[in-house]
């Protein structure tokens, strides 16, 4: 004989279901979004050791200029989805996912070490008026 199910139960099982849709929804719209930048970068540059705190501090300085809600929408885009499968979704998500790997490459050590691979990759930040920090930057005057 199958149980037969209450009002009782049913409420109870709709509150739980209610409460994990919260808990998902707050994680994804309130989240920081630096894990999934610290796994898309690790996903592009295999076998690259990057230092994990310059990570969330690149995202910050990446985000500083952006509106709250750019930042919450493109946030809970890239920790929902990932920061690749948000780029496949629309050009212009592609081209801030590009923007976002040369900003933190170049404001890097990447190209001022021998071997990527062999050292930890740490991002600078940079104060506001500082210099171009881009490593292919030449300031020599004209020949």
């Amino acid at each position: 004989m199958a149980p037969r199910l209450s009002r009782r139960h049913v409420l109870i099982g709709l509150g739980g279901l209610g409460a994990g849709a919260a808990a998902g929804t707050s994680w994804a719209v309130f989240g920081d979004p630096s894990g999934a930048v610290l796994a898309f970068l690790r996903e592009v540059l295999p076998g690259v050791k990057l230092d994990e705190a310059s990570v969330q501090t690149c995202l910050r300085d990446f985000t500083a200029n952006w509106s709250r809600g750019k930042k919450l929408a493109i946030g809970t885009a890239w920790r929902a989805l990932g920061v690749r499968n948000t780029a496949a979704l629309h050009a212009r998500m592609e081209k801030l996912e590009r923007l976002l790997l040369t900003f933190f490459l170049v404001n890097s050590n990447f190209f001022r070490v021998r071997d990527p691979r062999a050292e930890t990759i740490v991002y600078y930040s940079r104060p506001v008026g500082a210099p171009c920090a881009s490593p292919f930057t030449d300031f020599s005057p004209p020949a």
